[in-house]
């Protein structure tokens, strides 16, 4: 099934099983003039958004990613999920990497907090196969990796989410990406 088929058949599945609840909501029964309305309680959980859903804004049609907390908290949600290769220009191609990424991160921080949002992932791509057998190529990966370790926990968030990719059987990739 294509992406598009399926969004499209989840979102009129969700309409639909929205409004079956409305309407077994109703109350046909109440008669009384005045109307007391009960205290809504809050969800169980909460809503965060990842970036990846707004590729299309910031890679196609010039939207700046650094404006991705206002974005969110515009649209309802409370959580933040990051994804690191939308910000490359930020932080590519500039003299001091390290430098870049952690001025990236606290403009990233204090928009968050002005926002009202939580902060708690970064998607991390681009920055090395952790599934491969040859160890020195897995070790820089990790190397890497650690940038975007530090910038989570200066953020505040809890994790960065990564593609191992590797070579070799599964077992081979698995044992590589444990050792990474």
């Amino acid at each position: 099934m294509k992406r598009r088929t399926f969004v499209k058949n989840t979102s009129l599945a969700s309409v639909s099983l929205g409004a079956f609840g409305l309407v077994g909501c109703g109350n046909s029964t109440n008669t009384s003039t005045t109307k007391t309305e009960e205290p809504v309680d809050e969800l169980f959980f909460k809503w965060s958004l990842a970036q990846w859903s707004l590729n299309e804004s910031y890679r196609n049609h010039g939207v700046d990613p650094m404006t991705f907390a206002k974005t969110a908290s515009e649209l309802g949600f409370e959580g933040l999920e990051y994804v690191n290769h939308l910000y490359a220009k930020y932080y590519e191609d500039t003299p001091n990497l390290l430098a870049a990424v952690k001025k990236m991160t606290s403009y990233l921080k204090t928009h968050a907090a002005d926002n009202g949002m939580t902060n708690l992932l970064i998607m991390v791509d681009g920055e090395g196969d952790l599934g491969i057998q040859d160890e020195k190529k897995r070790l820089e990966g990790v190397e890497n990796h650690k940038k975007w370790v530090d910038s989570i926990k200066e953020l505040g968030g809890h994790s960065i989410r990564l593609n191992l990719f590797g070579e070799g059987s599964k077992e081979e990739q698995m044992a590589a990406s444990s050792d990474s």
